[in-house]
């Protein structure tokens, strides 16, 4: 039987997919796109993530296609085969969802008794994504075939692919300093946007699933996983279970700050709103964290922050004395 793992982007599916595998006790597997059977790894965290992993995860229909078949074909083999995959994409193009597709790659798994399982988030998780640091691919939206080393080089790319005239236009006012790129950012980067697999999730019929957040999955996992599996149908392999409660308390890390800064958001806001002093420094915020709360201010408050020669946000008490009626921005 073929278990799939259907996820939103960037939010820890590849650990997911390992540790189920892992845990349930498997030795090796097979890997479509290689064509090669590869052995599961002890330990597969990065230091950004579990990408030592390597699932069979398509992008697009056709690879989807090709790898549920090529599973469907070794089924009969006892195996225990995994399907892992996001919002498919149209034509291997990444920022580019094709919800039709998805659904039907979706239909595909019910229509052949795949067991699912789906890790999603609440819409308040959309700011998980709001950080200079990209936890999954590093590759260049301007040129795929380069990869992007730092943060900074990931936001610079991404403004030179979606805002390139926009941002020629502001350098050219002079607007050149680390405060000028916060407003732009917090001008132009929407981060109330999420795409959620759930969505595409709901809209097939007559689908069974298991459903786990992605707050749970990212927090209290350990106490959790075993119902997971019992779902699946697969065992807990005790000799591995120490071993792997270890390596998920360090994979927890990974999203430790992204988390603080959604727990604490809306305190954030209404404490520079409110001239409530709050130290900043414990959410080590980063320049796309800044701009959101500039962004929040502005679009939900219709407040400005006078940024000018701020090079980091420290407190609130600092931030609020840096407001005024938002004059400048038609919103």
């Amino acid at each position: 039987m073929i278990n799939s793992i259907l996820t939103d982007s960037g939010r820890g599916g590849t650990f997911l997919t390992w540790s189920l595998q892992y845990l349930s006790g498997t030795e090796k597997y097979y890997h479509v796109k290689s064509d090669s059977v590869k052995i599961i790894s002890d330990n597969p965290l990065t230091d950004i993530n579990a990408h030592g992993f390597h699932p069979n995860q398509p992008t697009d229909l056709d690879e989807f296609n090709q790898i549920f078949s090529n599973l469907l074909e070794r089924d009969i083999q006892d195996e225990k085969l995994f399907l892992y995959m996001h919002t498919l994409c149209q034509n291997n193009q990444t920022l580019l969802f094709d919800h039709s597709k998805t659904q039907q790659a979706i239909s595909i798994l019910r229509d052949n008794g795949a067991q699912i399982i789906v890790l999603s988030s609440r819409p308040e998780t959309r700011l998980y994504d709001c950080t200079l640091e990209s936890r999954t691919s590093k590759k260049s939206f301007v040129d795929p075939l380069v990869n992007l080393d730092t943060g900074v080089e990931q936001l610079h790319d991404y403004i030179n692919k979606f805002f390139n005239a926009d941002f020629d236009a502001w350098k050219s006012m002079g607007m050149t300093e680390v405060y000028n790129l916060r407003e732009f950012i917090a001008l132009n980067f929407d981060h109330d946007v999420s795409t959620l697999i759930k969505d595409d999730v709901h809209k097939v019929p007559n689908l069974k699933y298991f459903y786990l957040d992605t707050q749970d999955f990212w927090t209290t996992f350990d106490s959790g996983i075993g119902h997971v599996l019992d779902y699946l149908g697969l065992p807990v392999i005790q000799k591995r279970l120490d071993k792997w409660i270890n390596i998920y308390q360090n994979w927890k890390q990974f999203h430790f700050y992204r988390l603080q800064f959604i727990w604490y958001f809306d305190e954030i806001i209404h404490n520079i709103i409110n001239n409530i002093d709050m130290d900043l420094h414990r959410f080590n915020l980063d320049i796309r964290q800044e701009a959101a709360i500039q962004r929040e201010l502005l679009y939900k408050h219709n407040l400005a922050l006078k940024t000018h020669g701020i090079t980091k946000f420290v407190n609130t008490t600092q931030l609020h004395n840096l407001l005024e009626p938002n004059i400048y921005h038609k919103l």
